[in-house]
């Protein structure tokens, strides 16, 4: 990979704010708040967002999945909910929002691999992502296609990758010429000498140029056993390494709203009911907002570990035959998650590395304190608007 020299340019008076005097409590806060929003629990999930417009310019509907060249799965559709899209596509634009839905790789393995080398099935890809940007008049899409890392594997990266890139050429030209913007949602990667196991097959690089912006998913480390679920350092490592290959200014730090759940030790013999879904190694996911009723509930005591910059506990429960009180069984379980100072710690970052800001996975996770933190952090780096250009 050629050296590459990278222009961070600043307004003058901006950068003179935010780096000699203090911010001023009552500045508006720069708007570093983006992120997801499921097709499930609108009602709690939308007051979110609307609730934080100061604090949003965008944000992705989760609401797509590709299945073929030619076809897009609507998962809005398929839920059947009361409130038509359409209605909630207006409500949000009368906010002033920018939308990016998110389209999800919903193919099996290779599938989009296979079409991604072909020119004419790729051109396909392209126009029928297009079209869906077109048929709403969204402001652009967000790509989140993991079946790369998830599926694929590692050694089909090398011949794939020349394939990706093109298709970002292609698909940030059609949309660019539609006045549209690109985004692309990635694991995280890192710099070789971190000796982190990164996902070069996104080739941050070669697509910075092409993209408007890169969410990186800096969660599921932990995922089969128990563990923080993005640590700080990993999170951050991921960051430094992103603003080497693109301007900062388009870098989004992802975000989990949620922790899991895992169960570390089975006493007794479980009851039929709970014998295949209590075992070790099982797992569930805790959303930050109830993690604290999870662990009252249970007497635990939650940790701060601020190494991770995220909380923990433990605690036991038992599953009773409901035919037969002295049938059961006694799980250990581990939870870990974060809360309010794990996402002023994260959001920190955007000021340090002057970012475009956070995506949080997903709105209506968090608990007040959270937002609370995000928006002070944005108050205190406000109006440090940072416009990035790249130079080779």
């Amino acid at each position: 990979m050629g050296s590459r020299k990278f222009l961070i340019i600043t307004t003058a008076l901006s950068f003179m704010l935010s780096t000699l005097a203090p911010a001023n409590a009552d500045n508006p806060p720069r708007k570093i708040l983006s992120g997801w929003l499921p097709d499930y629990s609108l009602a709690r999930n939308l007051p979110t967002v609307e609730g934080n417009l100061d604090l949003i310019r965008d944000i992705s509907p989760f609401w797509y999945g590709l299945t073929g060249e030619n076809s897009i799965k609507d998962k809005y559709a398929l839920g059947k909910y009361t409130t038509p899209k359409e209605q909630v596509i207006a409500r949000l634009k009368a906010n002033g929002i920018l939308l990016l839905p998110t389209i999800t790789d919903d193919n099996k393995k290779f599938v989009l691999a296979n079409l991604l080398a072909n020119p004419t099935s790729r051109s396909n890809v392209v126009q029928t992502i297009k079209a869906q940007v077109l048929k709403h008049n969204y402001d652009g899409i967000d790509l989140d296609f993991e079946t790369f890392y998830t599926q694929d594997g590692r050694s089909s990266w090398a011949a794939l990758k020349p394939n990706w890139i093109a298709f970002i050429r292609e698909l940030s030209t059609a949309l660019h010429d539609q006045g549209k913007l690109l985004s692309v949602t990635t694991p995280p990667d890192f710099a070789p000498e971190t000796k982190r196991a990164g996902n070069w097959i996104y080739s941050w690089a070669e697509i910075g140029p092409l993209i408007d912006r890169l969410r990186i998913m800096a969660y599921d480390f932990s995922t089969t056993s128990p563990g923080p679920i993005g640590p700080l350092a990993w999170t951050e490592d991921g960051v430094k390494y992103a603003i080497t290959q693109m301007p900062a200014s388009k870098v989004f730090l992802g975000i989990p709203g949620y922790g899991r759940d895992w169960i570390t030790k089975v006493e007794g013999v479980c009851p039929k009911d709970f014998s295949s879904s209590v075992v070790v190694g099982a797992k569930a996911a805790v959303v930050m907002r109830e993690a604290s009723n999870l662990a009252a509930s249970n007497n635990a005591i939650p940790t701060y570990n601020s190494t991770h910059a995220e909380s923990t506990f433990t605690y036991k429960k038992s599953y009773v035959d409901p035919t037969n009180s002295a049938s059961f069984c006694t799980a250990s379980r581990t939870v870990w998650y974060p809360d309010e100072r794990s996402y002023a710690a994260r959001t920190n970052l955007v000021g340090k590395y002057r970012l475009g800001g956070i995506a949080v996975w997903t709105f209506g996770m968090e608990n007040t304190a959270a937002i609370t933190a995000v928006r002070d952090i944005a108050k205190s780096i406000a109006p440090d608007q940072v416009i990035g250009t790249i130079a080779t």
